[in-house]
């Protein structure tokens, strides 16, 4: 029994957290046709109702998209300040290359958070009475 405990707990501390950090790894979308006049004079319109210090997702030709920090809008462009580990330079974004643009919301994941600690810490209290019983039981 105090062999199978022990192997059992070792099996579990080597396989893989369970928990996937952001959803799917990646997936390639096929490319984004050309907007026409009239859809880009509406993202226009849209992108300059954002209001400034927004999280914007906005996809420009080539199918790149920018997540960042909405910091100026002109006439004709937009400024953002790309979200990254390091820092990089702020990118402007004329109207004609935009294909799309979205305001990112800030999620209150507070429950999320209080579950996933209450997971860890139930799990962890099971594996400390599991090394208890393995090491005061006997074959």
């Amino acid at each position: 029994m105090k062999r199978f405990i022990a192997s059992l707990l070792c099996a579990l501390f080597a396989a893989p957290g369970c928990a996937a950090s952001q959803g799917p790894r990646t997936q390639v979308a096929p490319p984004l046709p050309a907007a026409p006049a009239i859809q880009r004079e509406v993202l226009g319109e849209f992108a300059r109702q954002l209001p400034l210090g927004a999280r914007v997702r906005a996809t420009v030709t080539g199918n790149r998209t920018i997540r960042g920090t909405l910091l100026k809008r002109t006439d004709v462009a937009l400024v953002i300040q790309p979200r990254a580990r390091v820092a990089e330079p702020l990118v402007e974004i004329p109207f004609s290359s935009l294909l799309a643009i979205e305001q990112e919301h800030k999620s209150n994941s507070t429950g999320k958070a209080v579950a996933i600690g209450a997971a860890v810490g139930v799990g962890a209290a099971l594996g400390l009475l599991l090394l208890i019983a393995a090491a005061l039981g006997g074959d």
